[in-house]
């Protein structure tokens, strides 16, 4: 259950499909990967594969306790991705085409103006999983400066250990309960929510779509980062 907004101080936000539109680049991975366009259900297909695959190379890294970055697991995403389309090339140059699209994904239009209109309010942060090259570009567009990213901290937001969400305990030095985190992912809320902190589910893609997960549940689910600052 949230906290009253008047207990909230601090806000967490994950990058990727939350204020970054990720998805947006699919189309292009797509035609550059196939060397042709491809048609919307065809893409969906597509990326959808490269998701749940990305899903099962990384459980495969959190059985082990082990941290390897990203690269290494997408190139064994596009190592199944280019035998399952017959795909001329090499998974290495294809994590390459993922990767550089990737850094070119732009903000979601809500992003900036909530970040912007909550920062007056609260302490913000960005907690994410991300190889630095996947961010160079981004970071400078999105006016936060407290970082807690997985390739600084060598730990991914599911580490055995919960790294991340510890470090921002660690250095915020508040009860847990006056942060909340805001992340599309099973990662984000199962990270914050066993570091006691709130947790918002922003499912913008599909909001028809509930939480699936019996062994966690975010507080809040929203659509748009634009509900977010009405509650707050």
């Amino acid at each position: 259950m949230l906290k009253k907004k008047s207990q909230i101080q601090v806000l967490s936000f994950d990058i990727f499909r939350t204020l970054v539109d990720l998805d947006s680049r699919a189309p292009m991975v797509y035609e550059r990967i196939h060397g042709k366009k491809g048609t919307r259900l065809q893409i969906r297909r597509f990326w959808s594969d490269i998701g749940m695959l990305y899903r099962i190379e990384l459980n495969k890294s959190l059985s082990q306790n082990i941290y390897e970055g990203f690269a290494p697991i997408f190139v064994r995403v596009m190592g199944w991705i280019q035998k399952k389309y017959s795909l001329s090339g090499s998974a290495h140059q294809f994590t390459d085409i993922l990767m550089d699209e990737e850094k070119k994904a732009l903000l979601f239009p809500d992003a900036l103006e909530t970040v912007s209109v909550l920062s007056k309010k609260y302490s913000i942060c960005l907690v994410s999983d991300t190889d630095p090259e996947m961010v160079t570009s981004i970071l400078p567009k999105i006016p936060v400066k407290k970082l807690f990213l997985s390739c600084d901290y060598q730990a991914y937001k599911e580490d055995s250990k919960n790294t991340l969400f510890q470090a921002v305990l660690d250095d915020y030095k508040i009860d847990p309960s006056h942060i909340m985190h805001i992340g599309d992912s099973y990662s984000d809320v199962f990270g914050s929510k066993r570091a006691n902190m709130n947790s918002i589910w922003i499912n913008r893609y599909m909001p028809w779509l509930r939480w699936k997960h019996a062994d966690i549940k975010p507080d809040y689910t929203i659509s748009s980062l634009y509900r977010l600052t009405m509650f707050l």
